[in-house]
């Protein structure tokens, strides 16, 4: 009598974890894909990466640092503008 009722209560939990998981979405990758990730995107991403190797080399070089954190400003301003252009997108093609 004691087995049957711990079966169940086993049987009970085990459905409601795997509820929570499937309402929380647990266990489950999201997805990385960047849709306003684009060409323009790439590149001053990879002067950016080029800029910090260069300065890395050479850590006490002022200018090479300097032209790091313009590279940096870059790939900020450039990724927010292509962020916000598809999200306006996005928004005229629900209206």
């Amino acid at each position: 009598m004691l087995s049957g009722s711990l079966d169940f209560n086993i049987e009970k939990n085990d459905y409601l974890v795997t509820l929570s998981v499937e309402i929380t979405k647990l266990g489950k990758k999201t997805s990385k894909t960047k849709p306003w990730f684009n060409r323009i995107s790439e590149k001053t991403i990879k002067r950016r990466r080029v800029a910090r190797s260069n300065w890395v080399n050479d850590t006490n070089n002022e200018p090479l640092f300097n032209r790091y954190k313009t590279r940096q400003r870059e790939v900020s301003n450039i990724l927010r503008c292509e962020k916000r252009k598809y999200l306006q997108n996005m928004i005229e093609k629900a209206l």
